[in-house]
């Protein structure tokens, strides 16, 4: 009849292992992905009037994929989301298209 033998790591081997997995992402060629119109260390959100808009549309307007910016040509604030793109409609009003 066979055994089956049960072995474990040293604590210290698995610490190490833990600390290397950590420190994986900070390797030299690894980029972290950052967001369109974003700065550095900033993740895209709804913010001000988006933030109002998404509390009543909810999942129909999606995530945004990108940081609010200004459009160069209107001076318009715009924001892409993972549904559409957020446009305001008049001076209070933003619109999903």
């Amino acid at each position: 009849m066979a055994r089956l033998r049960l072995t474990t790591r040293p604590a210290k081997t698995v610490a190490v292992a833990a600390l290397v997995a950590g420190l994986l992402p900070l390797a030299p060629g690894h980029v972290a992905y950052a967001a369109p119109f974003c700065q550095p260390g900033e993740s895209p959100e709804f913010r001000s009037r988006f933030a109002s808009l998404k509390e009543q549309l909810g999942p129909l307007m999606g995530d945004p994929s990108e940081c609010e910016h200004l459009d160069a040509a209107t001076g318009d604030t715009l924001q892409n989301t993972t549904t559409g793109r957020l446009l305001p409609q008049g001076d209070q009003h933003p619109d999903v298209h």
